[in-house]
């Protein structure tokens, strides 16, 4: 016996999570005075307790649950193309679980090493959640034009112009990572997940099955 839910919803949830936790952190560590109000960056409000408390909490979570979308994303395609002579899509599906589970580990690494404790496990978090755009790092690697407290960047701190528009990128990127996940919603609404089996419901014809049925059960015999 287990919960039984479509796909999708953790789709739903994942894109809801990710803002929440945001705004939460970035609500309380601009009341408590730890970063400036205009764009900090996103691991600078989840640095100083109590936010950081907050942040690695729930930031925690939604690591969590991005490595369970990615894990059904992989065993999706595997479910329609496992038997298929497609082998450099079967090695690109593996390869993308691979970074994906990756990347949510980069996630969960950030939560939980605050760059004022653990800088080097925090920057190699953040390169993994940001393999692609490394903006993060590009701005770390800047690290002559920090003021004294790097958390509070002002207007009259040198180099404050060029932090905006790289904090401002990175909430951005990170955003759109997050908004990603949504793409999947219809594909995952198919999904119905009860513990750990996973049966695929109500596929349409526009799908290339390879000559498999509907609603077909997929579990944790699938090969990795």
């Amino acid at each position: 016996m287990g919960f039984t839910y479509r796909g999708h919803y953790i789709l739903i949830v994942i894109t809801a999570f990710f803002p929440i936790t945001c705004f939460t952190s970035y609500t309380i560590a601009v009341l408590l005075d730890h970063v400036h109000a205009l764009f900090p960056y996103i691991s600078d409000t989840g640095t100083r307790a109590p936010e950081s408390c907050v942040f690695g909490f729930f930031l925690g979570i939604y690591a969590l649950l991005t490595a369970r979308a990615i894990r059904l994303r992989y065993q999706q395609v595997y479910y329609h193309y496992g038997d298929s002579n497609r082998r450099a899509l079967l090695i690109l599906n593996k390869v993308a679980f691979i970074t994906g589970w990756a990347a949510a580990l980069g996630i969960y690494m950030v939560a939980n090493f605050q760059e004022t404790n653990v800088l080097a496990v925090h920057l190699i978090g953040a390169f993994l959640a940001f393999i692609v755009d490394k903006v993060l790092i590009f701005a770390t690697i800047a690290s002559k034009l920090q003021p004294d407290d790097p958390l509070k960047w002002g207007p009259g701190v040198k180099g404050y112009t060029e932090h905006v528009i790289s904090t401002f990128l990175e909430w951005v990127v990170a955003f759109i990572a997050t908004a990603f996940f949504l793409t999947f919603a219809k594909e995952f609404h198919k999904f119905e997940i009860k513990g750990e089996e996973l049966n695929f419901l109500d596929i349409g014809s526009n799908f290339e099955l390879n000559g498999k049925e509907e609603n077909s059960v997929i579990n944790e015999e699938i090969k990795y």
